[in-house]
């Protein structure tokens, strides 16, 4: 029986958080250089006494830490549980070819989907909000109609893909 090889393109469990999570944390740390910067140039104003600017500058540095905290926590929690998922091998396997392949435009912020055997996957480069593979093929993603793939998956999130050889 003629077996197909597959070579892995994604594994979660090869990946770590900061490379999973560093669009968040690039944003986070522009935020906080921002919030700095604008802090120490309304402590130096002429105005530095009106206590409206200081609640407001507190107030904003609680908010974007808040915010910024609780998106760091959600990456850092659904990453810990999709390679948990594949730790313990808790997960479905599906092989076949990509049909109904809707690409990425470039330039958008919409899910890209594709079918394999029936079962639907969708994803995006600019959705951190789940674990999993997202690499778009506007921005270098290797997924393309017809192309045979075996995936690891578990409610919707890619968890390892390969591409037959």
């Amino acid at each position: 029986m003629n077996e197909s090889t597959y070579q892995v393109i994604y594994d979660i469990t090869a990946t770590s958080l900061l490379i999973e999570n560093w669009p968040i944390l690039v944003v986070f740390f522009i935020g906080i250089f921002a919030i700095a910067k604008f802090c120490i140039s309304l402590a130096n104003s002429e105005e530095s006494n009106r206590n409206d600017h200081k609640v407001f500058a507190v107030a904003f540095i609680f908010l974007w830490f808040w915010v910024g905290g609780l998106g760091l926590i959600n990456s850092i929690s659904q990453h810990s549980q999709c390679v948990g998922w594949v730790n313990s091998g808790d997960y479905s396997v599906i092989t076949g070819n990509i049909s109904e392949f809707k690409p990425m435009p470039y330039a958008s912020h919409q899910q890209e989907s594709f079918t394999v055997n029936g079962v639907f996957f969708d994803y995006s480069d600019y959705d951190l909000s789940k674990c999993g593979f997202n690499n778009s093929t506007s921005h270098g993603g290797p997924i393309k109609e017809g192309l045979p793939v075996r995936i690891s998956y578990r409610d919707g999130r890619i968890l390892i893909l390969e591409i037959e050889k």
